[in-house]
């Protein structure tokens, strides 16, 4: 089992933060989804190859497999990136390629030209909807098919989120033609939800990091406040669990791309794991800020929303700590 990157997912995940580093700021972030800039940034991904990064090179895309994945996503997520990058990466890019009729949809995505939502609670809401082309919905989890939709804005309807970076809308209209059933839906769904986990470490790292910068300024009786114990004691422990579940994805992402028997236990455990990292990290930072944690005009809140929202997105802690004991036989 690998818990690790190879030297070229390295320098890969090095370029791609970087990039995230220098053109996706908070002052960008607080702006989405309307965010002109955010086109470019999208583009910018596409002219890297970034957004085919699981399809075949012989279908335009890169060939690479779910631990160069997860390693992007986690980038995306120590920046909170309000791009749909997950959809575009785990589900649009796999599940059109090397499907002609799909053909010009799929290079659109590649080249960052469109977006693509997709719905997490097959619920009909859409992270990620507003100025998308397509949805894409319907079985996840292996139930079913999943529906291809052209975007009809009249069929659209704006929703309020925790996470309002995300332009999370609901739609209305008529679905569209089933693309994938069977076997496809659950591998599709796997990815889906290894690629949040992925996203959940990111956020992770992020808040531990400004906790950590902040503690280190504040000073309190003559001292920094990060020099008191129960500090150092609580962020140690924050630092702990973002420790322990980035491996685990990374463990998950190669029981995918080598296609393991246990790859949907894996994937639940990292799904578990990384969520309840990055809630506790999440709780924690928010404790080490004090009062001003919990305005919206520092930045921190920007990562404790799409924590939150993301810790439920494609099955919650529970859900996969079941399906983990499950996959033992200590579940039925």
């Amino acid at each position: 089992m690998h818990f690790g990157l190879s030297t070229e997912q390295e320098e890969f995940r090095s370029v791609i933060r970087s990039l995230f580093e220098r053109e996706c700021s908070t002052a960008l972030l607080r702006s989405a989804p309307d965010a002109p800039p955010l086109r470019s940034l999208w583009q910018r991904l596409g002219e890297m190859g970034a957004l085919g990064l699981l399809v075949p090179e012989e279908h335009g895309g890169l060939g690479l497999d779910e631990v160069s994945m997860a390693a992007l996503l986690i980038e995306a997520g120590r920046v909170a990136l309000p791009l749909p990058a997950l959809e575009a990466i785990a589900l649009a890019g796999p599940l059109l390629a090397g499907r002609p009729e799909h053909s010009t949809t799929l290079a659109s995505i590649l080249r960052g030209e469109l977006t693509i939502a997709a719905d997490p609670t097959a619920g009909g809401q859409f992270p990620h909807g507003r100025g998308a082309a397509f949805v894409l919905s319907g079985g996840w989890g292996g139930a079913g098919s999943i529906h291809l939709t052209a975007i009809d804005a009249s069929d659209l309807e704006p929703l309020a989120s925790v996470d309002p970076s995300r332009g999370l809308v609901r739609h209305t209209g008529p679905v569209g033609e089933p693309i994938a059933d069977g076997p496809e839906v659950l591998r599709a769904w796997r990815r889906a939800v290894l690629g949040t986990a992925a996203e959940l470490v990111g956020l992770g790292r992020r808040m531990l990091d400004m906790a950590v910068r902040h503690v280190s300024d504040r000073r309190q009786f003559g001292a920094p406040v990060g020099s008191f114990q129960a500090v150092q004691h609580a962020l140690a422990e924050a630092l702990v669990r973002i420790e322990f579940a980035e491996p685990a994805v990374l463990a998950a992402g190669y029981s995918m791309a080598t296609g393991s028997p246990d790859a949907g236990r894996d994937v639940s455990m990292a799904k578990a794991l990384a969520g309840t990292a990055a809630s506790a990290v999440a709780r924690t930072a928010l404790q080490c800020h004090g009062a001003i944690g919990y305005t919206v005009e520092y930045d921190l809140h920007l990562f404790l929303k799409r924590t939150w929202a993301l810790a439920e997105a494609w099955g919650g802690a529970g859900s996969h700590r079941r399906e983990v004991g499950r996959s033992l036989g200590l579940v039925r």
